[in-house]
């Protein structure tokens, strides 16, 4: 009767490690939506839109001019807690180096805040186009959105310069 019962507790325990699930080491990053615990956000426009100039940003026949500041609003909503917005600049995708990084601080934060109209947040990006760039260069803007499982979406579009 032991010797019985010690053989079903064996199988109960091997049948536990044959069926058993196993993750992926980095198992937050397991897709775009997420695994169910926590989850990319998601950057609602699909073209960045210069309010002082009312020009969209990768338009081709849109240019801009070394020095010039432009500011432009990002549309997302995240169901996970929002940890930063950034923005990232450079000449190509390759080269892109931190140009703004701003700690998320919800509603209280002078450019971000919920779009009731839309009923999305929305941020504001205020930025100066580098001096110096010569009118061959194209300049890529790359905003992003960062959680504070460190789950982030980006969007990127390129400008030319005059």
């Amino acid at each position: 009767m032991k010797s019985l019962l010690k053989i079903l507790v064996l199988l109960i325990i091997l049948s536990g490690c044959f069926f058993s699930c196993t993750r992926k080491s980095d198992f937050i990053n397991m897709d775009k939506t997420g695994n169910g615990m926590h989850y990319y956000p998601i950057i609602i426009n699909d073209n960045l839109y210069d309010t002082g100039t009312h020009k969209y940003l990768n338009l081709t026949d849109t240019t801009f001019t070394p020095g010039q500041r432009i500011i432009f609003e990002l549309d997302y909503f995240s169901q996970d807690t929002i940890s930063s917005l950034q923005l990232w600049a450079g000449k190509s995708k390759s080269d892109l180096k931190l140009a703004i990084d701003t700690p998320f601080l919800g509603v209280f934060y002078p450019d971000s805040n919920y779009s009731p109209t839309k009923q999305i947040d929305t941020f504001l990006f205020h930025y100066t186009i580098p001096a110096g760039l010569d009118s061959t260069t194209k300049w890529t803007l790359e905003p992003r959105v960062i959680t504070t499982h460190n789950m982030q979406t980006a969007l990127d579009a390129t400008i030319n310069i005059q």
